[in-house]
């Protein structure tokens, strides 16, 4: 599959540094790829920062070079999920 993305990346607040050169781009769109797999496949709760450095094939260090933790990284991949209703459980 071809990637569509562009050279550019809009500054965002939750990132602690913003790329510049297009290697760091590239690894910043790995992350942001791969911080939505693997919340899709593991769910907000279970996800880590070290799946995530695996996914897209860099060093932890990358990740936290650009986030400072796991809520930073949602916060820029799912920054509306606080107004997402989840289902009451239901009483057994």
């Amino acid at each position: 599959m071809a990637n569509t993305r562009t050279h550019t990346h809009e500054p965002t607040e939750s990132l602690r540094v913003q790329p510049k050169q297009r290697r760091a781009i590239a690894q910043l769109h790995a992350i942001e790829d791969a911080a939505r797999y693997v919340l899709g496949t593991k769910g907000r709760d279970r996800f880590t920062t070290k799946d995530i450095a695996s996914r897209a094939q860099v060093s932890i260090g990358t990740v936290y070079r650009y986030f400072p933790d796991r809520v930073a990284i949602l916060d820029h991949v799912w920054p509306d999920r606080k107004d997402v209703t989840l289902p009451a459980a239901k009483k057994k």
